[in-house]
């Protein structure tokens, strides 16, 4: 499956069996979904926002019923949160899960924010601000 970036440069979405396994950009570069992800249209759209902003590898692990957030090699634990901080990214990850996907807690498997939520979690974790590639 191929969509358009915002350049209206060609991302190709290669689904397998119903699943998401790897987004090819138009520069050539690769980022495999392991595992891959459901098909779905909010799936499709929220990889596209996701592309479009180079934020492929953000997204909230479910694992017997814990939440954990990894961006790229690293989880949540690595960013040293005072508890504030922590506090807000409980709630950010319940936002993805609940919010954006429609998920549960009891529900294992990768949740992928919203662009509005990407951009509330790069500025908690003092990450660059999500902008266009």
């Amino acid at each position: 499956m191929t969509i358009k970036d915002i350049r209206n440069k060609p991302i190709e979405l290669q689904v397998q069996d119903g699943y998401i396994s790897m987004v090819r950009h138009a520069d050539g570069s690769i980022q495999r979904l392991d595992p891959p992800v459901p098909a779905s249209k909010e799936n499709v759209d929220s990889l596209m926002s996701r592309a479009n902003y180079g934020m492929l590898q953000v997204y909230v692990n479910v694992w017997n019923c814990q939440a954990t957030l990894i961006v790229g090699d690293r989880s949540e634990d690595d960013f040293n949160l005072d508890p504030a901080q922590a506090e807000q990214l409980e709630k950010l990850k319940d936002q993805v899960i609940y919010d954006d996907n429609g998920g549960a807690i009891n529900w294992s498997g990768w949740y992928y924010p919203s662009l509005e939520t990407l951009k509330e979690i790069a500025k908690l974790l003092s990450l660059e601000e999500p902008t266009p590639r």
